[in-house]
């Protein structure tokens, strides 16, 4: 049997919750029994309001009863955490490292076919998960231009974007390589 990491983590905040949530019984219990204990035992308690917050699924049975399905009821299990987002596996190295958009945006370039605008670029990391603003990707687009691993074939104005193709003498190497 394999063990994942993420899985005993999820399975001690399960325990922890747990063990605060029957402590807390306890405690009520004690303040209830010490209550009783000080006006005698002719004296009764109504917590007939009280359990179906406790114990919700044992609403019908008798207080005694309920005190002893209340003490060995299980704990509610915490609604599941929310699954991790989706990102390509090729792009996970590249997220949250120095250099990693420009890393981003150079992969996204060698699977767009032909030429391609920012727009472009902008819905294939978001459609593989990576979620990256227009301006940073302009950056990059910016810098790879300039350093003459793309050229822009027509220059974009109000809302024509720009569009770009990769450089003849990197059409060959990739450039990833160049990073």
């Amino acid at each position: 049997m394999t063990v994942t990491l993420h899985e005993i983590n999820a399975r001690q905040k399960h325990l922890r919750q747990e063990i605060l949530e029957r402590e807390c019984l306890l405690a009520t219990l004690e303040v209830l029994r010490k209550h009783v204990a000080a006006h005698g035992s002719s004296k009764t308690i109504d917590l007939s309001a009280l359990f179906p917050a406790w114990c919700p699924t044992h609403e019908t049975a008798s207080p005694a009863r309920q005190v002893t399905l209340l003490a060995s009821a299980p704990a509610a299990l915490p609604p599941p955490a929310p699954p991790e987002p989706y990102i390509h596996p090729d792009l996970q190295p590249f997220t949250n490292r120095h250099g990693g958009n420009t890393m981003v945006v150079q992969w996204a370039i060698e699977r767009l076919t032909g030429d391609y605008t920012l727009q472009e670029i902008r819905a294939l990391l978001t459609r593989e998960g990576c979620i990256i603003e227009s301006a940073e990707i302009s950056v990059v687009l910016s810098r790879l231009k300039r350093r003459g691993k793309i050229t822009a074939i027509e220059g974009g104005s109000g809302r024509r974007p720009s569009i770009f193709r990769n450089s003849p003498a990197s059409s060959g190497e990739s450039t990833l390589a160049g990073a």
